[in-house]
């Protein structure tokens, strides 16, 4: 047991030595020139730059002189001190005791706040520990000009006692030099009693009011007072800002949780913020007795407000009271609601309701709100204390303002049912160890008009329903289900909250009757698709069945399996189908592939129905201008397309892509050949060739008909596409048709970069030129005027 004995007492020993060790050597350190000079470097160094100090004097450490103590973030410097001197007790710090008998700074400028920080750190509860400030002094304390409005200068003073929020005391003013403005706190706590006054006096656009970011308040005096035992603390508060007036006055017992209060706020017409405003604002109101139990009456009017975003509202009323049974109810109207959005003016014809009722002598805090309106009835009940829980029923009898906010043209009526609950160790909304769960059920009977779904859900009630939760770690859909007329959809997954963002989706769909969705279709399909990983590198999986019959066809099978991986920054992937259309087999393989140096290779595998025929690989880059590969594709019977298109077409085409890299730039070869093509009475030939880069390419046209309301007809041109800059240069055109020759007399331009634009458009008829003549630059707007007008030119 001795030896024990002496190990440990050797162990406490050294370890007590080297503590002494360390201290003896920061105190060395710290009290020489080369010592110093480390400190300063240091701190640099540990801060990444952030915190920088200059100019260590005194005696290190209990008496302190710097200086210069600047921080800094990623926009640069947001505070530095000079000349700072401090004078206190480190031994005390043993004892919890942080014991300062003085702080002068001589110069503390502040430019605006620091940047939010973008680590989040893990919340903790710290504890006051006991501290002293004797003496504090700020020579000149300078506010920047993203802080006050215009630059200030003030000069501080003050003195602190903190033991805990229950025992402190603090004496702190605040002058303004070179001008109007007056601060001061004082406060005094002990467990029996509570007192603390606060003054503020400055001009109108002082610093306190764009602190607070309310620059347009105008000149402003505000006293609060508090006075008194805790069982009867007396209340004071005297508020004038510009024309504004606010008042509260009572007495509070914070041991029974009771208070004799009365409050009045009015203020005229007032911008005190830009794009807020108002007509008037009017609120009167006072409270009697215990918290849970009151009696309580308020009034609140507000007239022709405008808030920032576009809110506006011509008129709000609002009237608040509450008896002793416990309950305290709301009732308000709006009148003239003007949102921003789309449709401003949805909800200003009528007004809005709003009645709210809750239970404060109940420890759930059940509250019960109902909102109406000509667009909607909205109920919800809600437990807002303890195990939090709300549900909610809307009711819209029609959808179409609604539908029409997202551009859509539908009809119909919806019920839309809702419950959340939360259940937390902690508080918070997604506080740790928080479960929040959601349970939704929408029931519709709407009417897409001619919408391509609105044949899945027209003439029969669709129904929505979601079950979900979310926690601090992810969010979870344990059920998405979507059933209409036509249609059924089920989804569920996970989605990840940490830093990889790990997804887990899956969706299965049904569409038993495609005929909904067109009358020339018939059959069905069924799609399951699958997303897996990381949200930087996804894998997708999805396969589809189909029956179908286009127009009368025969009726085959479809199948196709998409695989793709490394989405969506580096995908690559498969796309297979296989199976009968149109009484013929179909077979598709197209493959993509992306490695390591940012390169992508697309290859056409084999594409093939009836006498359609396509085959082909391309490789590129990032720049799609260094392109190479080649694609061939040919048709050799148009009229294979008749049964599923309604089309009367016959005749073949075909072409060729050719992709060379030259010159850093890729090189295109493109030739595109039709013979006989017949489609409304008309035969015709055309071959297209171009040549170039993506931003030269020469293109020529040349087409040649027998025969166009029984005259032949050519056609011949030659024209520069820019696809970079979205341009493209007509420099000849030359026609025949009906013993007239139309001829290009100046090359053309015609811009699709923004719009569509024609310039210099000039072409002329055997010897005239009155064929039609574009001077200036023309903008073709969808169905106006000057685009019929081109079109006829």
């Amino acid at each position: 047991m001795s030896r024990w004995l002496k190990i440990t007492a050797w162990s406490v020993g050294g370890l007590l030595a080297l503590i002494l060790l360390l201290i003896s050597a920061l105190l060395v350190v710290g009290n020489t020139d080369s010592g110093r000079d480390f400190i300063v470097r240091l701190t640099s160094r540990l801060t990444n730059g952030n915190v920088q100090i200059a100019g260590i004097h005194g005696s290190f450490p209990a008496s302190l002189d710097l200086d210069r103590l600047q921080l800094a973030d990623d926009d640069g410097i947001w505070l530095f001190a000079e000349h700072i001197s401090l004078r206190w007790s480190p031994s005390d710090l043993l004892f919890r005791h942080i014991k300062v008998e003085t702080l002068h700074v001589g110069l503390l400028h502040m430019e605006r706040t620091p940047l939010p920080d973008k680590e989040k750190k893990p919340s903790t509860t710290a504890s006051i520990p006991h501290a002293d400030l004797a003496n504090l002094t700020i020579d000149k304390l300078e506010l920047g000009k993203a802080l006050a409005g215009d630059p200030v200068s003030l000069v501080v003073k003050g003195s602190a006692h903190l033991r805990s929020l229950q025992d402190m005391t603090a004496q702190v003013t605040a002058q303004r030099t070179g001008g109007n403005g007056d601060y001061s706190l004082q406060l005094q706590f002990d467990p029996s009693r509570m007192d603390a006054t606060l003054k503020v006096q400055e001009p109108a656009n002082g610093p306190l009011e764009n602190l607070i970011r309310v620059p347009g308040l105008g000149e402003l005096s505000l006293l609060a007072r508090l006075s008194g035992p805790r069982t009867a603390e007396n209340i004071e508060l005297t508020l004038d800002a510009g024309p504004l007036r606010g008042r509260a006055q009572g007495t509070i017992n914070l041991v029974q949780n009771s208070a004799d209060l009365e409050y009045s706020l009015t203020a005229p017409r007032m911008t005190p913020y830009p794009d807020l405003t108002w007509q008037s604002v009017d609120l009167k109101g006072r409270f009697h007795g215990p918290f849970t139990t009151p009696a309580a009456d308020g009034h609140l009017l507000v007239k022709q407000l405008q808030a920032p975003g576009g809110t506006q509202l011509a008129a709000l009323d609002a009237n608040l009271t509450a008896d002793s049974s416990g309950l305290m109810t709301l009732r308000a109207g709006i009148d003239g609601l003007v949102i921003p959005g789309p449709q401003p003016t949805l909800f200003q014809d009528s007004r809005l309701s709003l009645d709210a009722s809750v239970h404060l002598n109940d420890p759930k805090r059940p509250l019960q709100l109902a909102a109406s309106h000509r667009l909607f009835a909205l109920k919800a009940n809600a437990i807002t204390a303890g195990e939090q829980s709300a549900s909610l029923d809307l009711r819209l009898p029609d959808v179409a303002p609604f539908a029409a906010l997202g551009g859509q043209r539908v009809r119909g009526d919806a019920d839309i049912k809702a419950q959340i609950k939360y259940t937390a160790a902690s508080s918070g909304l997604i506080a740790k160890d928080a479960l929040t769960s959601l349970t939704a059920d929408a029931t519709a009977n709407i009417d897409g008009g001619t919408a391509a779904w609105a044949g899945l859900v027209r003439g029969g009630s669709t129904r929505l329903q979601l079950a979900g939760s979310l926690t601090d770690k992810q969010v979870s859909i344990d059920r998405l289900q979507l059933n209409g007329r036509a249609i059924s959809l089920a989804g569920s997954g996970t989605a990840g909250r940490t830093d990889a963002q790990e997804l887990n989706l899956k969706v299965d769909l049904g569409l038993p009757d495609l005929a909904k969705l067109s009358p020339g279709i018939v059959g069905s399909l069924k799609l399951t698709g699958k997303v897996k990983g990381p949200s930087n590198s996804l894998t997708a999986d999805t396969d589809l069945t189909s029956t179908l019959s286009i127009h009368g066809s025969p009726q085959g099978t479809l199948s196709a399996t998409v695989h793709a991986d490394g989405l969506p920054k580096s995908p690559r992937g498969t796309v297979e189908a296989h199976g009968d259309l149109d009484g013929s087999p179909l077979r598709l393989n197209v493959s993509l592939e992306h490695d390591k140096a940012d390169i992508y290779h697309a290859v056409i595998q084999h594409a093939d129905w009836k006498s359609a025929h396509a085959d082909g690989d391309v490789t590129s880059g990032s720049d799609i201008a260094q392109a190479k590969g080649n694609v061939r594709f040919r048709m050799g019977q148009l009229s294979d397309l008749n049964r599923l298109l309604g089309s009367t077409l016959q005749g073949n085409v075909g072409g060729t892509v050719a992709l060379t890299p030259v010159g850093g730039k890729s090189h295109a070869q493109i030739q595109l050949d039709a013979k006989d093509v017949v489609t409304g009475g008309i035969t015709t030939n055309a071959q297209v060739s171009a040549t170039g880069t993506t931003d030269a390419l020469d293109i020529k046209l040349a087409a040649q008909s027998p025969a166009v309301a029984g005259e032949p007809a050519t056609l011949n041109s030659t024209v520069q596409l820019n696809v970079t800059a979205k341009e493209l240069r007509l420099t000849s055109l030359d026609a025949a048709y009906h013993n007239q020759n139309i001829k290009l007399l100046s090359p053309a331009r015609l811009s699709f970069a923004d719009g569509f634009t024609i310039e210099g458009l000039k072409v002329g008829a055997q010897e005239a030129v009155d064929y039609g003549i574009c001077d200036e630059v023309i903008g073709l707007e969808p169905d106006s005027k000057a685009a019929a007008a081109a079109a006829e030119h």
